[in-house]
């Protein structure tokens, strides 16, 4: 059982004349969560008709929970308007949470932002008419979170599985540690707004840079402690994400009976962990690289297969005849998207409508040699293959695409296929371009339903992705899993009748 309660209270003031304006808000919120859970889980049974009487069963279990929610804050915004031109806009909050322990629930945040209606200039209007409207802004800011989950700064004990004696015991079952704190992550963004002809082309740019650190994670532990991990525990590293937005919108075609409206948007993103104090001494040495993304993908540089043993082989970059992290890796992807837009369109001429979508992206991902060598290695596992795992080596002096089979007899095949899995050959480009949506639309006009019941009648047909473009070497770019159906195409018919 969930309840919750809220109590948001606001005062705000206003004041202004022919040259500027003030508004000055504050705000209070109070909000819980309380959560009662309770499972009852009973062995034991000495017959099927007795399943839901647990006074039958043998073993009876029952597990309490109460994790209740607190979330409390104080804000306080201004802004400011000078002459229709300039705009401020200065924030600050302060918020308390019980995800953290008692010395660290409260935080600081605040954030400020700044535009200029250069339309409303002088310049504007003498030289410039055809743009009716134009606005450049920007903010920095500091914001926190505490999407952590309950009560992780707290040790906590559990139930035995079963009794002893009669006697329920308790074993521990969360270590905790409470001088964690909330994450922060501080933004900076700027842009620009154009509108020209009269609204008919619009133009929105925003470019955007955030840095959170004291990022909460789970810590592991080795398991002779009598715990796997520690839950929660701030990070020292810090992660950085900037990227570009672009959207152009436009009335192409504006007449009587005749429309066409588009928008073109894209967005270009980048991820990288921008600091790691004592990475290369931490567990996580071979999983993390200062500068490139969190999700990097680092592995051996495949060279084929060699035509005499008829077994992958790989780039020895030390040449010591030994493969090892880091001396012989390298990096060769990172399946986060760098690029993804949409292209979009809606024609109207009369009583028809069409409208379609295309999206794009351009990525990264592992392609269908990953999921054969990684799970189902021809000769040793029992699935069905991929018509490409044919090109394979048989005879001394062939050269092929793939190594020979092994049924696992093979230690050399085996280790080679193994290190085949984690090289810069199962890795491609799985960038695409698809037709998302499609919608064809007819209202039949009321002129010819006037010898009829009916006041309206639109008959439609949709249909989604119908088409695919692309290069990636698996089942769907976008699901990019081999064990996932991708996105089905469909076709939709219907007729909404009014009467």
């Amino acid at each position: 059982m969930v309840s919750s309660r809220s109590i948001e209270p606001q005062i705000e003031y206003q004041k202004s004349n022919a040259d500027w304006g003030m508004t000055f808000l504050l705000c209070g919120a109070y909000h819980l969560t309380a959560t009662k859970l309770t499972s009852i889980a009973a062995t034991g049974f000495m017959s099927d008709a007795h399943l839901y009487d647990t006074s039958a069963a043998e073993n009876v279990t029952i597990n309490d929970q109460s994790p209740d929610y607190k979330y409390a804050s104080v804000f306080a915004r201004m802004s400011i308007l000078l002459k229709q031109k300039y705009l401020a806009s200065f924030n600050f909050r302060r918020d308390g949470s019980s995800r953290f322990g008692p010395s660290k629930q409260m935080g600081n945040f605040g954030s400020a932002a700044f535009a200029w209606l250069i339309s409303n200039t002088r310049f504007f209007a003498e030289h410039l008419p055809f743009i009716n409207f134009a606005k450049i802004r920007g903010g920095w800011g500091i914001t926190g979170s505490d999407q952590i989950g309950d009560f992780k700064f707290v040790n906590s004990w559990s139930t035995t599985p079963g009794s002893y004696m009669g006697s329920t015991g308790f074993i521990p079952f969360q270590l905790a540690e409470s001088s964690y704190s909330w994450e922060l992550c501080r933004k900076l963004n700027i842009g620009i707004d154009l509108h020209f002809f009269k609204d008919r082309i619009s133009i929105s740019i925003d470019a955007y840079q955030n840095r959170s650190r004291n990022l909460v994670l789970s810590d592991n532990l080795p398991g002779t402690t009598g715990f796997i991990t520690i839950p929660a525990r701030n990070s020292a590293a810090q992660v950085q994400n900037k990227g570009l937005e672009f959207t152009l919108a436009a009335s192409v075609i504006r007449k009587k009976n005749f429309g066409w409206n588009s928008t073109l948007f894209f967005t270009t993103a980048s991820t990288v962990l921008y600091a790691f104090p004592g990475l290369q001494e931490s567990r996580y040495a071979r999983l993390y690289i200062v500068g490139e993304s969190p999700t990097v993908q680092q592995g051996l540089h495949s060279q084929g297969v060699d035509p005499a043993r008829g077994e992958f082989i790989f780039e020895d970059r030390n040449q010591d005849g030994i493969f090892k992290h880091p001396d012989d890796y390298i990096v060769f992807g990172d399946p986060d998207p760098k690029f993804h837009g949409g292209f979009e369109n809606t024609i109207t001429w009369k009583n028809l409508q069409v409208q379609f979508f295309f999206q794009g992206v351009a990525q990264k991902g592992y392609n269908i040699l990953y999921w054969v060598y990684s799970s189902a290695m021809p000769g040793l596992a029992m699935k069905n293959q991929p018509l490409l795992v044919l090109d394979r080596w048989q005879h001394p002096g062939d050269i092929s695409r793939l190594q020979r089979f092994s049924t696992g007899e093979n230690a050399a095949a085996m280790e080679a296929a193994e290190k085949f899995a984690m090289s810069d050959r199962v890795f491609s480009d799985a960038s695409y371009l698809r037709l998302k949506n499609i919608s064809i639309g007819f209202t039949i006009p009321a002129s010819l339903l006037k010898k009829t019941r009916l006041t309206s009648c639109h008959i439609f047909i949709n249909g989604q992705n119908l088409l695919t473009i692309t290069r990636y070497q698996a089942i769907d770019p976008e699901t990019g899993s081999y064990n996932v159906l991708p996105p089905l195409k469909t076709w939709v018919a219907g007729c909404k009748i009014s009467l």
